[in-house]
């Protein structure tokens, strides 16, 4: 594990302490000579700007292709469902992604730059997650401290649709699929559902109880994952419903602020 903050791991976990930015650091973890690399970094989210985008994109390539130098045998690399740009409907890992964000254009480069590698690599991407460790301000997240603090919460627009995926259930198809040999290319992790914001911040009203000001907008067309490759591949399917993962959720939360 790589990480720039020392933490301490359990037996049989090795921990590597630096900056992925830092080349002569990524040359010394080439020296390790492993065989397989899981790539999920991408620093500063939720920024999403072009500065921050091309920081990670320029770390990320000089990352792999050391490590591909080094021998490595097989990349699993995080992407993103934005790389599908303002495409709706269900969407299998052929389609091309058109009116890209700055965040898309840079998975997408990254993506052809690993397939250029000449490396076996895995290519996730992964849809809406959410549960423990998002960010303060996701709507899950808000909607928790609007509870916590008998606040309202503003949804500007609340019918707007999003393939939710709980996050464990994204760790289990990485799982999955760093176990399955002999395959490769783009796979998407997503619950294949669309579920709006109004129904997901409901969820979690339900359980905790606060007021929520909703604008009035009509519900707009929502991208949804194909996950037949990924179950065809490894036999992953979510299983973790919206109401489950709600509740894991607040559960998580309530025993952080109590701790």
């Amino acid at each position: 594990v790589t990480s720039r903050v020392y933490t301490s791991y359990p037996a049989g976990i090795t921990g590597h302490f630096g900056d992925l930015g830092d080349k002569e650091f990524v040359k010394r973890l080439a020296e390790q000579k492993f065989e397989r690399v899981i790539h999920l970094a991408w620093e500063g989210l939720p920024n999403l700007s072009e500065g921050n985008n091309l920081r990670n994109l320029k770390t990320s390539k000089q990352f792999l292709e050391i490590l591909a130098s080094s021998g490595v045998e097989d990349f699993q690399i995080a992407g993103s469902c934005l790389e599908y740009g303002d495409k709706t409907g269900q969407v299998d890992e052929g389609v091309i992604g058109e009116n890209l964000t700055d965040f898309a254009a840079a998975k997408v480069e990254l993506l052809e730059f690993v397939a250029g590698l000449g490396v076996a690599y895995k290519w996730y991407r992964i849809f809406y997650a959410y549960g423990p460790f998002q960010h303060d301000n996701s709507v899950l997240s808000s909607a928790f401290l609007s509870a916590k603090n008998g606040v309202s919460l503003k949804l500007s627009n609340p019918n707007i649709s999003r393939d939710f995926v709980y996050v464990d259930d994204v760790a289990k198809a990485i799982s999955r699929l760093i176990e399955t040999t002999g395959v490769s290319g783009i796979f998407n992790i997503g619950s294949g559902k669309s579920t709006t914001v109004k129904y997901l911040v409901d969820t979690l009203k339900s359980k905790m109880g606060f007021e929520v000001q909703n604008q009035a907008f009509e519900e707009s067309p929502a991208l949804t994952a194909d996950i037949n490759k990924i179950t065809k591949t490894c036999g992953w399917t979510p299983e973790v419903s919206i109401e489950q993962g709600v509740k894991k959720f607040v559960d998580w939360k309530d025993l952080g602020t109590r701790e």
